[in-house]
Parts: C-alpha cells; sequence; structure tokens
C-alpha cells in the first residue's frame, strides 16, 4: 500500500516486509530447535540471518529517503498571473478561469486556449507527432503537451 502522497512505502510496511518473511520465520524455527539441544554454537547461522535482514532494511530506508526527496523537487510549479502579479504556484493552487503563464521547458498541466502570445509545443506524448506544432493566440492547448520554446498567455 503507497501512501497518496508519497510513491514510496511507509517504514511500517518496510520493516513488515524484511522481518516477516519465510526465510526468517524458517531460520528462527531452526533456531529455535538448535538452542532446544543445547548447541549454542550452532545457532551462529542466525548472525547471517540477522545482518540478511538489517542490510536490507538499511538499504531500502536510504532508497524510501531519496525517493521522498526527489518526488519533492518533481513537484511542477506554474506561474499564474493574479491581479497583474505573477505567481509561482502549485498545481492544485490553480484556480479556474486563472490565466497561466507558459515558458519554455513548462508542462501544460491543464487544457486551455491562448490569450496572447504564441509558443511551440512537444505533444509527441498525445499524438505520437516528434515535431513540434506551432501555436498562437486562440489556439487551443492539451495537457500533457511541454512548451518547447516562447511565451504565452492560457
Amino acid at each position: 500500500m503507497q501512501n497518496s502522497n508519497n510513491l514510496s512505502k511507509s517504514y511500517k510496511e518496510i520493516i513488515k516486509q524484511h522481518v516477516f518473511t519465510l526465510f526468517n520465520g524458517i531460520n528462527v524455527i531452526l533456531a529455535i530447535f538448535v538452542f532446544f539441544t543445547g548447541s549454542y554454537r550452532n545457532m551462529l547461522f542466525m548472525i547471517t540471518v540477522i545482518l540478511n535482514m538489517l542490510i536490507g532494511l538499511f538499504q531500502e530506508i536510504r532508497s524510501k529517503r531519496m525517493l521522498d526527496k526527489l518526488s519533492l523537487l518533481n513537484q511542477p510549479k506554474i506561474h499564474v498571473l493574479r491581479n497583474d502579479i505573477e505567481l509561482e504556484l502549485s498545481v492544485e493552487e490553480v484556480k479556474v478561469n486563472d490565466i497561466l503563464i507558459l515558458y519554455p521547458g513548462d508542462e501544460i498541466s491543464f487544457d486551455g486556449h491562448i490569450v496572447s502570445g504564441s509558443i511551440e509545443c512537444d505533444e509527441s506524448m498525445l499524438t505520437g507527432e516528434s515535431d513540434a506544432v506551432y501555436k498562437q493566440e486562440n489556439s487551443s492547448l492539451l495537457s500533457g503537451s511541454f512548451v518547447v520554446s516562447g511565451k504565452c498567455l492560457m
């Protein structure tokens, strides 16, 4: 199960996945049998089992932290014109009838049309067309495409 905000597993899920495995269960049962025989030196194999579990936990927790940091960097910001002031907002903060300012490299996050300006946009994710498409005033823009060059208000 994944959190709605993060793409990675929770710490609880990671620990549960690494501690409660079939491999660990079988080795714990074997260690209990060896313990009852009184041959404690033969239980040294548990050191390998525990080290294996700890190394797996360490690696996955480190990967989770890096993935969470990268997902924060990857959140798109949108330039919005409100009251003649340009604001940089997250996608969730954009309201209906906001005027978006699109710059080269921006992802078009919403469907709309160009109010002023002109751009070339890459619609290859939507249409498969590899060439940039020139868009001018009153042209429609589709979410999922990227601005290649130019600047416009949408």
